[in-house]
């Protein structure tokens, strides 16, 4: 426990309790022991790969990701479903092989997928991102982002400047 002070300027004791599960490629679940972060730990891709344990406000509980999902053994695929559920709580998502923008029928979108390999599961390989200022208008035009995941692929303004970028790898499955 530490104490500190919340958003309002109250003095508040914070306790952390952390409990981490490892679930191996084969399904096999383990209870895991692992130390409180004090900081959010970053990863190559400029994403955060583990959060902070600190808050001095949460209205429930936080149930966080990390890890890598494995296409299935002696298959080859393109695609295929993952997700994490808790209870009541199911969120799905659907992987694909690296792809990269392209034209098919005069429209911008994404290539055909390579062969799925291991994939991390990270919010850099979501849709999002942030378009840099145009350089040819004299850096006119203002940066844009994408405000729900600003690490992300696939968002410009002009679709034509995604062709040749790499395409998102991660997308929602929605019921």
């Amino acid at each position: 426990a530490i104490a500190t002070t919340d958003r309002h300027g109250n003095d508040v004791a914070l306790v952390v309790a952390r409990v981490a599960y490892r679930v191996d490629p084969e399904g096999r679940v383990t209870v895991t022991q692992r130390p409180v972060r004090w900081a959010d730990i970053y990863d190559a891709e400029q994403g955060i790969e583990f959060p902070s344990d600190l808050a001095t406000e949460k209205p429930g509980t936080d149930v966080g990701l990390v890890g890598v999902a494995h296409p299935p053994r002696n298959k080859e695929v393109t695609s295929q479903l993952a997700w994490l559920s808790m209870g009541p709580l199911k969120k799905v998502i659907k992987l694909w092989g690296e792809r990269s923008f392209g034209v098919k029928w005069g429209k911008v979108e994404p290539s055909e997928p390579a062969a799925l390999g291991p994939t991390r599961l990270t919010y850099a390989r979501c849709h999002g991102g942030t378009e840099p200022p145009d350089a040819d208008a004299g850096g006119a035009r203002f940066p844009s982002d994408e405000p729900d995941n600003p690490i992300g692929r696939g968002h410009h303004t002009d679709p034509v400047r995604l062709i040749g970028q790499p395409a998102p790898t991660l997308e929602p499955v929605h019921d």
